[in-house]
């Protein structure tokens, strides 16, 4: 569970670096650089994405239910 928090973190330091919610400095974030940085700091927690999906899918009540209670966020 821990990997998914390290990796929201790394996102949020890495690929919003330049960019505010959603409000970029001087256009120098795209949409396409945030999607493909997003997908390279899943390296940085984890050797696979499937280990992040499945962290996510865990976190609810009823696991892959995603309308379901997060229990890490409750």
């Amino acid at each position: 569970m821990l990997g998914y928090f390290n990796y929201l973190y790394n996102v949020r330091n890495t690929c919003f670096k330049n960019s505010f919610l959603g409000y970029t400095n001087n256009n120098t974030v795209t949409k396409d650089y945030i999607i493909n940085c997003a997908k390279n700091q899943v390296q940085s927690v984890s050797q696979s994405s499937y280990d992040v999906d499945q962290c996510v899918a865990n976190s609810f009540k009823e696991p892959g239910v995603n309308t379901t209670d997060n229990m890490l966020f409750y």
